[in-house]
């Protein structure tokens, strides 16, 4: 009978020194650093949409060719989106097909950002029939929105920057 006590006994002496022959595991040694969070740098605008102040054909002309440095990263900030220009008053006569020889250069400016996608040129379609002006007077690139002031807030609310 004492060889089956010294037999329990010699096993768990055994477990007690297997326990003590393990090498100790630092578990924090095992975990990867800890990285230190980059400092946040705020997000940069990257939709914009032109803002028409004086309605004129030289504020036009600038903001066109603002638009097309943007577009093409020639400025500290850029996009990839087209830039809406939202047409809501006098500007607008500059585009009818009757005044183009007067404002041909504008114009041309225009459709050649428009077809390379650069800006996305909509008129008032309000202001339109308060003055009798049909889309048919206009060229095939610009496109109407119902309220030109509802559609610059609409863009102002999902994110657009006023340049």
């Amino acid at each position: 009978m004492r060889y089956p006590f010294m037999a329990i006994g010699l096993l768990l002496a055994s477990y007690s020194m297997a326990d003590d022959l393990t090498p100790a595991v630092d578990v924090e040694a095992t975990q990867p650093p800890a990285i230190e969070p980059a400092v946040s740098v705020a997000p940069v605008a990257t939709r914009y949409q032109a803002y028409i102040q004086r309605h004129n054909a030289e504020e036009l002309f600038d903001l066109l060719q603002h638009a097309e440095k943007i577009a093409s990263g020639q400025l500290e900030y850029s996009t990839q989106e087209p830039i809406p220009l939202v047409l809501t008053g006098e500007e607008i006569e500059l585009f009818k097909r009757e005044n183009y020889r007067d404002n041909k250069p504008l114009v041309d400016l225009a459709a050649r950002l428009e077809a390379f996608n650069i800006i996305d040129i909509k008129v008032c379609s309000r202001w339109l029939g308060d003055r009798g002006i049909e889309m048919t007077d206009l060229p095939p690139f610009i496109d109407s929105v119902v309220s030109g002031e509802f559609e610059v807030e609409r863009l102002q609310k999902e994110g657009y920057a006023l340049f």
